[in-house]
């Protein structure tokens, strides 16, 4: 069954997640150091959301990112069509949608890979 390890506590931790990254991204928070040059970080801070999901959802840590990735692009689209802050059109704004969802859930595919890399192992 494909939600069968899903909890629905974590599809919507990563779904407030994905919304918060999204706030930080899109509004144009920056990093702003003494000398060095303005920092501003990118789509690889959706990283973080499947992260979290893969490291709280035992079971199925893609299926739950990519659920509440998915839960959130609607949000994130009313609030970014609502406040104007959309130079581009509705294409593009999907697109880049969907390489939020990719680094999503390639956060959670790294936690996978490291479980499976480090996982606990029979002593022999």
């Amino acid at each position: 069954m494909l939600l069968q390890g899903v909890r629905v506590p974590g599809v919507i931790t990563c779904m407030m997640l994905f919304c918060a990254v999204f706030i930080i991204v899109r509004f144009g928070i920056t990093i702003d150091r003494p000398g060095e040059p303005r920092v501003q970080p990118g789509l690889l801070l959706f990283i973080i959301p499947g992260v979290l999901a893969g490291l709280t959802a035992r079971e199925a840590p893609l299926v739950v990112a990519l659920g509440g990735a998915l839960l959130a692009i609607p949000i994130c689209l009313l609030l970014s069509f609502s406040h104007f802050v959309v130079d581009s059109g509705f294409w593009q704004e999907l697109a880049w949608y969907a390489s939020a969802l990719f680094w999503c859930g390639s956060g959670a595919l790294v936690i996978m890979l490291w479980r499976a890399m480090f996982g606990t192992r029979p002593h022999s």
